[in-house]
Protein backbone atom coordinates (compact mmCIF):
# COMPACT_ATOMS: atom_id res chain seq x y z
CA UNK A 1 0.00 0.00 0.00
CA UNK A 2 1.47 3.58 -0.83
CA UNK A 3 0.83 7.41 0.31
CA UNK A 4 -2.12 8.83 0.08
CA UNK A 5 -1.67 10.31 -3.06
CA UNK A 6 -4.18 9.65 -6.47
CA UNK A 7 -1.75 10.81 -8.88
CA UNK A 8 2.01 10.58 -8.69
CA UNK A 9 3.41 13.73 -11.21
CA UNK A 10 1.41 15.54 -7.98
CA UNK A 11 3.63 14.94 -5.72
CA UNK A 12 6.65 17.17 -5.07
CA UNK A 13 8.74 15.03 -2.88
CA UNK A 14 8.21 11.40 -2.83
CA UNK A 15 6.98 8.92 -0.06
CA UNK A 16 10.51 7.81 0.39
CA UNK A 17 11.60 11.53 0.99
CA UNK A 18 8.95 11.87 3.22
CA UNK A 19 9.70 9.42 5.65
CA UNK A 20 13.43 9.88 5.77
CA UNK A 21 12.43 13.04 7.14
CA UNK A 22 14.04 14.07 10.67
CA UNK A 23 11.28 16.91 10.32
CA UNK A 24 8.26 14.51 11.28
CA UNK A 25 7.97 11.69 13.83
CA UNK A 26 7.39 8.12 12.86
CA UNK A 27 5.27 6.52 14.69
CA UNK A 28 3.46 3.35 15.45
CA UNK A 29 0.19 4.18 17.19
CA UNK A 30 -3.64 2.84 18.30
CA UNK A 31 -6.72 5.05 17.98
CA UNK A 32 -7.66 5.42 21.61
CA UNK A 33 -10.43 7.54 21.14
CA UNK A 34 -12.02 10.25 18.56
CA UNK A 35 -13.81 13.44 18.66
CA UNK A 36 -15.48 13.65 15.69
CA UNK A 37 -18.46 16.32 16.84
CA UNK A 38 -18.68 18.81 13.98
CA UNK A 39 -16.09 17.32 12.31
CA UNK A 40 -15.96 17.68 8.68
CA UNK A 41 -13.43 17.00 6.02
CA UNK A 42 -12.46 20.78 6.33
CA UNK A 43 -12.42 20.80 10.00
CA UNK A 44 -10.78 17.11 11.19
CA UNK A 45 -11.61 15.08 14.04
CA UNK A 46 -9.66 15.06 17.51
CA UNK A 47 -8.17 11.75 18.21
CA UNK A 48 -6.12 10.45 21.00
CA UNK A 49 -3.15 8.05 19.68
CA UNK A 50 -1.42 5.52 22.35
CA UNK A 51 2.08 5.37 21.31
CA UNK A 52 2.65 1.48 20.32
CA UNK A 53 6.43 2.41 19.13
CA UNK A 54 8.53 5.47 18.58
CA UNK A 55 10.66 5.02 15.49
CA UNK A 56 12.10 8.44 14.99
CA UNK A 57 11.18 11.77 17.19
CA UNK A 58 12.10 12.49 20.60
CA UNK A 59 9.04 13.19 21.84
CA UNK A 60 8.36 10.37 24.95
CA UNK A 61 4.87 10.93 25.96
CA UNK A 62 2.84 7.47 25.84
CA UNK A 63 -0.22 8.82 24.32
CA UNK A 64 -0.70 12.30 22.20
CA UNK A 65 -3.39 14.11 20.68
CA UNK A 66 -3.81 14.87 17.18
CA UNK A 67 -5.77 16.42 14.72
CA UNK A 68 -6.54 13.67 11.59
CA UNK A 69 -7.03 15.31 8.56
CA UNK A 70 -9.04 13.49 5.39
CA UNK A 71 -7.37 12.61 2.56
CA UNK A 72 -7.35 15.40 -0.11
CA UNK A 73 -8.87 15.61 -3.53
CA UNK A 74 -5.41 17.32 -5.03
CA UNK A 75 -7.38 17.04 -8.16
CA UNK A 76 -9.42 19.92 -7.68
CA UNK A 77 -8.57 23.69 -7.31
CA UNK A 78 -8.93 25.35 -4.14
CA UNK A 79 -11.73 27.50 -5.05
CA UNK A 80 -13.29 25.03 -7.06
CA UNK A 81 -17.13 24.14 -5.71
CA UNK A 82 -16.66 20.76 -5.62
CA UNK A 83 -13.92 20.78 -3.22
CA UNK A 84 -15.74 23.18 -1.49
CA UNK A 85 -18.44 21.13 -1.01
CA UNK A 86 -16.46 18.41 -0.11
CA UNK A 87 -14.94 20.38 2.70
CA UNK A 88 -17.99 20.71 4.41
CA UNK A 89 -18.65 16.70 4.24
CA UNK A 90 -19.21 15.16 7.53
CA UNK A 91 -15.73 12.83 8.38
CA UNK A 92 -15.42 10.66 11.58
CA UNK A 93 -11.87 10.04 11.71
CA UNK A 94 -10.17 6.75 12.01
CA UNK A 95 -11.97 4.23 14.45
CA UNK A 96 -11.51 3.43 17.86
CA UNK A 97 -8.48 0.44 18.57
CA UNK A 98 -7.42 0.73 14.99
CA UNK A 99 -3.60 0.67 14.46
CA UNK A 100 -1.62 2.83 12.07
CA UNK A 101 2.35 3.65 10.91
CA UNK A 102 2.31 7.58 10.76
CA UNK A 103 3.84 10.42 10.28
CA UNK A 104 3.56 13.30 12.72
CA UNK A 105 4.26 16.72 12.41
CA UNK A 106 6.48 17.75 15.19
CA UNK A 107 4.69 20.32 17.65
CA UNK A 108 6.32 21.86 20.62
CA UNK A 109 3.09 23.20 22.73
CA UNK A 110 0.89 23.27 19.45
CA UNK A 111 -1.23 20.44 18.74
CA UNK A 112 -0.17 18.27 16.37
CA UNK A 113 -1.15 16.61 13.14
CA UNK A 114 -0.71 13.18 11.13
CA UNK A 115 0.11 13.62 7.54
CA UNK A 116 -2.92 12.48 5.34
CA UNK A 117 0.32 10.93 3.31
CA UNK A 118 2.50 7.65 4.08
CA UNK A 119 -0.55 7.00 7.31
CA UNK A 120 0.03 3.38 6.89
CA UNK A 121 -2.20 0.42 8.69
CA UNK A 122 -0.30 -1.09 11.29
CA UNK A 123 1.50 -4.82 10.41
CA UNK A 124 4.56 -6.62 10.84
CA UNK A 125 4.96 -6.72 6.99
CA UNK A 126 3.65 -2.88 6.36
CA UNK A 127 6.00 -2.12 9.63
CA UNK A 128 9.06 -4.05 7.99
CA UNK A 129 8.20 -1.98 4.63
CA UNK A 130 7.99 1.14 6.22
CA UNK A 131 11.41 1.06 8.09
CA UNK A 132 13.18 0.17 5.09
CA UNK A 133 12.07 2.53 2.85
CA UNK A 134 12.78 4.98 5.55
CA UNK A 135 16.34 3.76 6.57
CA UNK A 136 15.33 2.72 10.07
CA UNK A 137 17.47 0.17 10.35
CA UNK A 138 17.68 0.43 14.29
CA UNK A 139 13.91 -0.70 14.52
CA UNK A 140 14.31 -3.74 12.24
CA UNK A 141 15.57 -5.89 14.20
CA UNK A 142 12.91 -4.91 16.77
CA UNK A 143 15.09 -2.74 19.24
CA UNK A 144 13.62 0.53 18.63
Amino acid sequence: MGCAMKKKEKQTISDEALLRDARYDLLAVTVKSVDARDATNGRPPTVVLGVLERFRGENRRKSITVAWPAVPNNDLAPTDPKRVAWLAKPYVGPAVNDTFIVLMEKASGAASSVLTRCRFPYSPAERLRVLTLARITSALDGSS
